[in-house]
């Protein structure tokens, strides 16, 4: 599927080209690409056009009174110029811009269709800003752990709690573990005995390049962590305080499947902090000042969030979202989606050195809800870092987009092959090409 070596996948007869300039790979490829295509750049695209009137809005020194309570409000000081000099390192500056979809190393195509593919944006000023969590962490130079169990449903469904779980984990100014290499739902075919099969989140996302971009963010593999922290004894059982090791000693899960991986999660949830947090009854809530995470202060808010009454209906957001710069009451209102529990970030989570979020669809623990619908920040700014993020940096890599460039660039020269004298941008409407379709799947 993705091409990294010779090892990894086969090109003998994948880069075959058929009719229509796609190749068999592309052939074969072409359900779950059309789907990737309509749901990520749809959504990715509305996330846009939610965010295209602010792109320097993270970068005011002036930002709204943010008032709510004032028993729950905070002003703190901005201490991003703190990391303005670290930044530069990594990236020239210049203005936002749409960076060129470079395909000439996965097939093609060229420049023009791969350009029509680009919805992320390339914002120097955005690896600048860092979370209150982030700096505390940077200023006390410990490194504290976010392990997570990966759901297990289709891929859409793996991205979508990928981008929440992502997302919790950096506003907790943690560094992320990534779980080991597993089969995918209906991406585990091995035919010819000489494709990849199995998949680390590394293989789809873009993370390498988003760490190297914001020095503040890390991400390191399971075998790092479990070399790097349960093999030298930093691992304690929860229950008896008990030094344990991983099972059998194993750093490598690549490819474990079935029960033998689900005995590194029950290692990793009685040695962590292990949570679940059910989204459907409540969202996440980072407050602006961290200095007080006591249950008091939970109280608090908790108390001043159940005082919003009534709680808005969500339909009459539709068309008239909340400004991404209003109130904390207006955003808060508009976030509840007619919950009013939270899932808190207390102390007590705070103070551990790994935590554990596990899956267990039996029971609720399941992050399937889109990032921007659980988490809430109290500062505004930190809410648009986190979408822009998503969009710019949590995306496929170049070469699974290139070949989606590649699908619609043939769709195109066949819908323009139809209708020759109405349709020459090659706008394809599925109700009058369902016979090529039909042909097609």
């Amino acid at each position: 599927m993705m091409v990294k070596d010779e090892e990894t996948h086969s090109l003998e007869t994948a880069n075959t080209p058929t009719r229509g300039g796609m190749t068999r790979s592309d052939m074969k490829m072409f359900k779950f690409l059309i789907i990737f295509i309509f749901i990520s750049t749809s959504i990715s695209f509305y996330a846009y056009l939610q965010i295209r009137d602010d792109l320097y809005l993270i970068n005011d020194d002036t930002s709204n009174n943010i008032t709510f309570d004032e028993k729950t409000t905070s002003d703190v000081p901005n201490d991003n110029d703190k990391t303005e000099n670290k930044t530069s390192e990594h990236h020239e500056n210049h203005e936002p811009m749409y960076p060129p979809l470079q395909c000439n190393a996965y097939l093609g195509p060229d420049e023009e269709a791969a350009a029509e593919m680009v919805y992320w944006m390339d914002i120097p000023s955005d690896e600048k800003f860092v979370n209150p969590f982030q700096l505390k962490n940077m200023e006390m130079e410990e490194e504290k752990y976010f392990t997570f169990e990966p759901d297990q449903a289709g891929f859409n469904n793996v991205r979508m709690a990928l981008e929440t779980i992502l997302t919790l984990g950096i506003s907790m100014g943690r560094t992320i573990v990534l779980p080991p290499e597993r089969k995918f739902w209906l991406l585990w075919e091995n035919k010819t005995g000489k494709q990849k099969h199995q998949f680390a989140f590394d293989d789809f996302f873009e993370l390498d390049q988003a760490q190297t971009e914001h020095f503040h963010l890390k991400f390191i593999s399971m075998q790092e962590y479990l070399e790097k922290v349960a093999m030298k004894g930093k691992l304690v059982d929860q229950t008896t305080r008990e030094l344990r090791f991983p099972p059998e000693n194993r750093t490598n899960w690549n490819g474990i499947e079935g029960q033998k991986r689900k005995a590194l999660w029950d290692y990793l949830r009685e040695t962590s902090y292990s949570h679940a947090w059910n989204t459907d009854n409540c969202f996440s809530y980072f407050p602006q000042n961290i200095t007080d995470l006591s249950e008091t202060r939970q109280n608090q808010i908790q108390t001043a969030v159940q005082q919003i009454n009534p709680v808005p209906n969500p339909a009459i957001y539709t068309d008239h979202p909340t400004p991404v710069d209003g109130t904390m009451k207006d955003r808060l209102s508009e976030h509840l989606a007619r919950r009013k529990e939270i899932c808190f970030y207390g102390e007590e989570m705070e103070y551990e050195k790994t935590l554990h979020f596990k899956e267990d669809w039996q029971k609720g623990a399941r992050f399937l809800i889109p990032y921007y619908a659980f988490h809430f920040f109290e500062d505004w700014k930190q809410a648009l870092w986190t979408k822009r993020f998503v969009r710019d940096h949590l995306r496929y890599k170049d070469e699974m987009m290139c070949a989606a460039a590649r699908v619609v660039k043939a769709l195109r020269e066949k819908a323009r092959e139809l209708e020759p004298e109405g349709n020459q941008d090659g706008r394809f409407n599925t109700s009058r090409y369902n016979v090529l379709l039909s042909c097609i799947f």
